[in-house]
């Protein structure tokens, strides 16, 4: 049978950002937060270093329309990645933020800078876990939303940008997914709706990469769905993505079928679908066929 609403085969984004305007605010907080940094920490570099590497990067991120013909060295890609491992949990969300831009480049998000993003990944995923260990570290500070939410649009731009970012992201995805558990329940609808779409993106993958997936990968993404539709607290938009996302992950393979039977989620599916709109429904309707 075919369906009107699934699979979903691309990757969805979070491109918004690359005005000069917008940019600039984010290159402040960084120069802000770097002299809370090194009041605190040794760094070896300079603010006129990282002002300018911002700056460069600034010109490169917001003219979107030269993307093909701009590049970005990888001198500027490894100065990102540095500051993410090397700066504290309540300051490093703007780097994260600017990560999330460069990932949609095609030329820094390349299958030769893989080994950069793999590192990159790594860092952001070991500062999610951080906020796992010790969520006092955040309390009522703008990192506690602002880390689940930049950290979540990262990995799920990673998916959207070139074969180095999508393989970092891919080899780490049990972890990442593990970093979207712990956020599904924000109380946050911004970190909501980025949790709903890098569930959405992993399923999309594991509906394209030819490789299949570990049933566990499946499994980590049906909990997570079943958590985030239990929960009942996702507005519309975003339920229609992790209702779209489960209706792809179903078609990947018939063992995750037998698994979302044994788990009962039909009528869950069927309770989301009312309450969400005309979209939901028609999506629930067809993961209903599909479960059938």
């Amino acid at each position: 049978p075919t369906y009107q609403h699934l699979p979903f085969t691309t990757y969805r984004s979070f491109e918004n950002g690359t005005e000069p305007k917008v940019f600039n605010k984010i290159i402040n907080k960084c120069c802000e937060f770097y002299d809370q940094e090194t009041s605190s920490t040794s760094t070896t570099i300079t603010k006129d270093l990282l002002t300018t590497t911002l700056q460069t990067l600034s010109d490169t991120l917001c003219a979107t329309n030269r993307y093909h013909a701009t590049s970005i060295p990888n001198s500027q890609l490894t100065f990102i990645s540095k500051l993410i491992s090397q700066w504290n949990i309540q300051h490093v969300f703007p780097i994260l933020d600017i990560s999330r831009l460069i990932a949609l480049h095609p030329d820094a998000s390349k299958m030769e800078n893989q080994y950069i993003w793999e590192s990159i990944v790594s860092s952001t995923i070991e500062k999610c876990q951080r906020m796992k260990l010790d969520p006092t570290s955040v309390q009522g500070t703008t990192a506690a939303v602002a880390i689940p939410m930049m950290s979540m649009r990262l990995f799920t731009n990673c998916f959207r940008g070139g074969g180095g970012s999508l393989k970092a992201v891919s080899s780490h995805l049990d972890k990442i997914l593990d970093c979207a558990e712990l956020f599904a329940i924000s109380e946050n609808k911004n970190v909501r709706l980025s949790v709903a779409t890098l569930i959405l993106n992993a399923s999309s993958y594991i509906k394209s990469s030819s490789a299949g997936t570990t049933s566990s990968t499946a499994d980590h993404i049906l909990s997570i769905v079943g958590t985030i539709i239990g929960s009942g607290l996702y507005e519309s938009e975003a339920t229609v993505r992790v209702l779209v996302a489960l209706g792809t992950l179903l078609l990947a393979d018939d063992s995750i079928k037998v698994k979302a039977k044994s788990l009962h989620m039909s009528s869950m599916v069927d309770h989301a679908g009312s309450q969400h709109g005309e979209k939901a429904k028609a999506v629930a309707g067809e993961i209903q066929l599909i479960l059938a």
